[in-house]
């Protein structure tokens, strides 16, 4: 069962994206073949709005576009004395299908045949083989093939990294650093080690004391992104990789907050790193099929993480 509640002030669409991606994270419901969602909000909240029932129809079209047997049932439910949303999922496990029952028990089975002429071998041979042909060709090339199904991951992959990229689009340096630190079970070190910045300029900058550098916002987007997409376990990793990791404990600010701290950096000009991943994962409503394609052929093969727009 998974169990999510919205936070105070925050709102009805970005708790969904928010409990969504928290859902899809957990192995339990990811490889479900039914699940029951409730989803309960405070009294007067109405019908759902177009954006929430987008965000509801892409978690459940993961499932139910290349499924034939999957179960998915969801309400909403007004319940007085809140004014939190909460959305709960209740999985089930998948159970083997009588096909692989009777594959179980056919294989148990000893079966003996007469021997026949060399003449009906060779037509046996020929029809085991134009089978074989065939199956082959359906498995790869199929509506439902191999091909197919690895297309369609790509697809879900791109465009949950695309959701993620474009999400972090209007979070502030403090809000990303407090995610990721919730992602790192409250380890700080493992957030500076991961974002490589010292911890007194981590702590200014969740405190909200210091103003940053845009290129500073924009790695900390990145590093956001990818800690969100791989998880803790990734983390951990990629610090433990790390030929030094006393970097943390410089003093060395300049490069990172601006002198002027009512300058804006927003307002500042993109940087190249920025403009490359706007490019790849593209706004909403644009086209991004040439961008996915760039995207797949990038990703096939690379083992060895590479900043965007940085050499």
């Amino acid at each position: 069962m998974f169990t999510e509640e919205s936070k105070e002030g925050e709102s009805e669409v970005n708790f969904m994206k928010r409990a969504f991606c928290k859902a899809l994270r957990k192995e339990s419901i990811v490889n479900s073949t039914k699940q029951c969602m409730i989803i309960n909000a405070p009294v007067g909240h109405g019908k759902m709005s177009s954006e929430e029932i987008g965000l509801l129809s892409t978690y459940i079209n993961r499932w139910t576009n290349n499924a034939e047997h999957y179960s998915m049932n969801w309400g909403l439910y007004e319940i007085p004395n809140t004014t939190k949303m909460r959305i709960t999922i209740l999985a089930s496990s998948p159970t083997r299908s009588q096909a692989e029952e009777n594959e179980t028990q056919d294989v148990k089975k000893n079966v003996t045949e007469k021997p026949r002429r060399w003449r009906a071998w060779e037509v046996i041979l020929g029809l085991f083989g134009v089978l074989f042909m065939m199956f082959a060709y359906n498995f790869f090339f199929g509506e439902n093939g191999y091909r197919r199904q690895k297309q369609e991951a790509f697809k879900i992959e791109y465009g949950e990294k695309r959701m993620l990229w474009r999400m972090s689009e209007k979070m502030t340096e403090q809000q990303m650093l407090t995610d990721m630190t919730l992602l790192a079970i409250g380890d700080t070190a493992l957030v500076c080690w991961i974002c490589n910045i010292p911890l007194k300029v981590y702590r200014e900058f969740v405190n909200g004391i210091a103003q940053l550098t845009r290129s500073i916002w924009v790695l900390t987007r990145f590093w956001y992104h990818m800690a969100l997409v791989n998880g803790r376990e990734w983390m951990q990793d990629s610090a433990d990789e790390l030929k030094s990791k006393a970097f943390i404990f410089w003093d060395k600010t300049d490069r990172l907050i601006q002198n002027d701290t009512l300058k804006d950096y927003r307002k500042e000009k993109l940087t190249d790193m920025e403009i490359k991943l706007n490019k790849t994962y593209p706004a909403k409503g644009k086209s991004s099929e040439k961008e996915f394609e760039e995207w797949k052929e990038d990703h096939r093969e690379r083992r060895w993480l590479t900043l965007p727009g940085m050499s």
